[in-house]
């Protein structure tokens, strides 16, 4: 299985706005061509200083989308075409404030 990962690091004032968006708007176009599939959510969490908690974890945060690609064949015209768009379409929204990286994740199957 392979999964279109993207991964978005928002200033903690807009955490609430960009989970929002990400949920009413952003994952709805995502799938709407049918290509990739309902994604699974992740929280990326810093790792531990000797204070506790990464001090850029107390003024920002990041999550992580994983797309089940469902239509792999039509994968890299939605990149090329739709996907850019989108994107667009979040970056005039939030600029700086929200930022995103997107990779291609395969699943392996390690015995």
């Amino acid at each position: 299985m392979k999964y279109y990962n993207v991964t978005f690091h928002l200033d903690k004032e807009m955490e609430e706005t960009g989970i929002a968006y990400l949920q009413a708007v952003y994952i709805p176009q995502m799938l709407a061509s049918g290509v990739l599939g309902a994604p699974l959510v992740r929280r990326v969490k810093a790792f531990p200083n000797e204070r506790g908690l990464q001090e850029e974890e107390e003024k920002s945060c990041s999550y992580a989308l994983q797309f089940p690609l469902s239509n792999e064949a039509a994968f890299p015209a939605f990149i090329r075409e739709e996907s850019v768009a989108i994107h667009a379409a979040l970056g005039r929204k939030f600029g700086g404030r929200m930022l995103g990286f997107a990779t291609l994740l395969e699943e392996l199957e390690w015995k």
